[in-house]
C-alpha cells in the first residue's frame, strides 16, 4: 500500500477520503492507498476526521523526507494552485490523479498530474485535462474537450464538446456549455448558468445565456467608467427598491451598503446606510454605485451627478434573469429575478425591469423607464423615456409609447400612445378620457 496524505479537511477533503476508500475496496492491495490522515493550515493538528486524525499544516509536508502521495483537495482554484506552488519542488512528494471506480471514460484521455475526477463522471474521447483539476460528482466532459491547470469543475456541469477552460477557471453546478466555446482563465460561471459564447479571462458570468456580471483584474470594463471591479457596491435607496438590488448585488459583490440622503434611513436586512449620496463621490477609489432609487427623475439626476464626478455606476442583472446575448444593458440598469430580455432588444441608462417582465425582441426601453412586476411587452415595442408600465400590463407588438406616459396595471395597450399622460383599462385609454363611464373626478 502507499501512503497518501488528504490536503483540505474541510467537506470536500471528507469527500475525497471516501473516494480513496472506494478505490481501494475495488483494487487490488497493490494498488490500495494507507491514508495517513489530513494537511490544513486552518484546523488544529490532531483533529478528529471521519476517523483520520488531521497531522499538521502545509509546513509539516515541507518538513518530511519521506516518499508521500498528495492529493489537494481545496475546491477554490486559486487556493489550490497556491498551496501546490509551495509544495511541487519537494522531490519526495507526488500527486497522483484519483478517479472515483465509477467515472466512465475513454482510453483516449491525456492527463497530467493530482487531479480528482468524482464519482459518476463520464469523460468520452480525445479530451485533455492539465494539472490539478477538480471535477465533481455526476459532471459529463465531452470529445475533443481541454481543461487547463487547476479548473474546478462542481458537480452536474455538463460542458458539450471542443470546450476549452482557462486555467484557474470554476464552473459552478449545474452549469450547461454549448460545444465549441472558450471560458477564459480565472473566470467564474455561477451555479445553472447556460454558457452560449465564449467568455473573456478574469470574470464572473452568470445567467442564462450566461454573461459577464464583474470583471475582476481588466483595465477596461463594460461598465460606465471602467477601471477595475471593486468588491464593495454602494446603493442609494434603502428602501424596498434598494433591499432587492441588494440581493442581486450580494452574487457579485463581497460587501453591499446601503448610502441614502434621508438622514432618518437605518438600513434594511442588515445593511447598514454609511452616509448620504456624496459618501459615493468621496469612496469612488474603493466602490461601484449603484442607484436604486424608485423616482425616475431623481435616478436621473442622481446618475448624472455620479458621472460628472467619475464615480463608476454599474447594472445588476440577476442570475434567474434571461438576457439575450444580442441585448444591449445600458449604466444604471436593473433587471430582476425571472425577467426576460429578448434577441436585440435595447434597454436604456437607469431602467428597471421588474420581477417576471418580458420583453419581447426587438423592443427600445428608453431612459429611466420601468417596467412593471409581470408586465408583458410583445416585439418591437418602444417605450419613451421615463415611462412607467405598471404590474401585469401588456402592450402589443409594433406599438410606441411616448415619453412621461403611467400606463396602469393590467391596462392592455392596442394602439400608439403620443400625449404623456396616464392610462388604463382594455383598451388602454387617457384617464380623462374614461372620467364619464367611470363616473369618476380626476384631478392632475
Amino acid at each position: 500500500m502507499k501512503d497518501i496524505v488528504i490536503i483540505g479537511a474541510g467537506g470536500f477533503g471528507r469527500e475525497v477520503q471516501w473516494l480513496i476508500e472506494r478505490i481501494n475496496d475495488s483494487s487490488r492491495k497493490d494498488n490500495r492507498w494507507n491514508i495517513l490522515g489530513y494537511i490544513d493550515d486552518n484546523v488544529e493538528a490532531g483533529t478528529d476526521m471521519n476517523g483520520y486524525k488531521v497531522l499538521g499544516g502545509v509546513e509539516y509536508l515541507l518538513s518530511t523526507s519521506t516518499l508521500l502521495a498528495v492529493t489537494c483537495a481545496i475546491g477554490e482554484s486559486k487556493i489550490r494552485e497556491k498551496v501546490i506552488g509551495k509544495l511541487r519542488a519537494q522531490e519526495n512528494l507526488y500527486f497522483p490523479n484519483l478517479f472515483d471506480p465509477s467515472v466512465l471514460h475513454s482510453d483516449l484521455i491525456q492527463i497530467g498530474e493530482g487531479n480528482i475526477i468524482c464519482a459518476g463522471t463520464i469523460m468520452t474521447v480525445n479530451i485533455q485535462i492539465a494539472d490539478f483539476c477538480i471535477v465533481n460528482l455526476d459532471c459529463t466532459i465531452g470529445h475533443d474537450d481541454v481543461l487547463d491547470s487547476f479548473v474546478t469543475i462542481y458537480p452536474s456541469v455538463n460542458v458539450s464538446g471542443c470546450v476549452h477552460v482557462g486555467k484557474c477557471s470554476e464552473l459552478g453546478t449545474g452549469t450547461q456549455i454549448i460545444q465549441g466555446k472558450n471560458i477564459g482563465s480565472e473566470t467564474i460561471i455561477g451555479a445553472g448558468a447556460v454558457v452560449v459564447k465564449d467568455m473573456p479571462d478574469e470574470c464572473t458570468a452568470v445567467g442564462s445565456p450566461c454573461k459577464p456580471i464583474k470583471f475582476h483584474n481588466l483595465d477596461v470594463s463594460p461598465r460606465e467608467g471602467g477601471g477595475d471591479w471593486k468588491d464593495t457596491l454602494l446603493i442609494i435607496g434603502a428602501s424596498g427598491h434598494g433591499k432587492v438590488a441588494a440581493d442581486i448585488a450580494e452574487f457579485s459583490y463581497k460587501k453591499v451598503l446601503f448610502i441614502d440622503d434621508d438622514k432618518n434611513a437605518v438600513g434594511t436586512k442588515g445593511v447598514p446606510v454609511v452616509g448620504d449620496s456624496s459618501y459615493a463621490v468621496i469612496h469612488k477609489n474603493d466602490c461601484d454605485v449603484f442607484v436604486a432609487v424608485g423616482n425616475s427623475k431623481t435616478r436621473e439626476k442622481l446618475n448624472i451627478y455620479y458621472k460628472e464626478n467619475g464615480v463608476t455606476q454599474v447594472s445588476l442583472i440577476h442570475p434567474n434573469a434571461c438576457v439575450s446575448a444580442d441585448a444591449y444593458i445600458g449604466m444604471g440598469t436593473i433587471i430582476m429575478a425571472g425577467a426576460v430580455v429578448n434577441a436585440d432588444c435595447h434597454i436604456g441608462n437607469g431602467v428597471i425591469v421588474n420581477t417576471g417582465a418580458t420583453v419581447d425582441h426587438d423592443n427600445t426601453i428608453e431612459d429611466y423607464s420601468h417596467i412593471s412586476v409581470g408586465a408583458h411587452l410583445a416585439g418591437t415595442v418602444r417605450v419613451g423615456k421615463h415611462t412607467w408600465v405598471g404590474a401585469g400590463a401588456v402592450v402589443k407588438n409594433n406599438i410606441c409609447i411616448g415619453n412621461t406616459c403611467m400606463i396602469g396595471a393590467g391596462a392592455v395597450v392596442v394602439k400608439n400612445i403620443v400625449e404623456p399622460g396616464t392610462y388604463v383599462g382594455l383598451p388602454a385609454v387617457k384617464v380623462e378620457e374614461r372620467l364619464p363611464e367611470l363616473n369618476l373626478s380626476y384631478k392632475a
